[in-house]
């Protein structure tokens, strides 16, 4: 009977319709507000821009390049033909 007592008093407890929220915390922002007018200072900088994301690309053998199959900026997938070697040099060895 004891036993019961408990069984009875745990499905009670887990049937509580209590949801916890947590507020996402507040993150300060800094602002200002921008107008036209004259500009009273010319600032001139110099510097040097590159891009976030390189990837060092080699060819297996080494060879002169024939052709290019993509452009500048161009985005490129895993596995797509970049550019490929003149063969010439490969196929006269073959040939011996």
């Amino acid at each position: 009977m004891k036993y019961n007592w408990i069984i009875v008093l745990l499905l009670l407890s887990s049937c509580q319709d209590t949801i916890i929220q947590q507020d996402a915390p507040v993150r300060p922002v800094k602002s200002t507000i921008l107008s036209s007018g004259q500009v009273s200072e010319l600032a001139t900088f110099t510097g040097v821009t590159q891009s976030d994301q390189e990837a060092a690309l080699a060819f297996k053998v080494g060879g002169v390049v024939e052709s290019v199959s993509v452009k500048d900026g161009q985005k490129v997938r895993q596995g797509q033909l970049i550019a490929s070697l003149d063969n010439e040099d490969y196929a006269l060895q073959v040939d011996q």
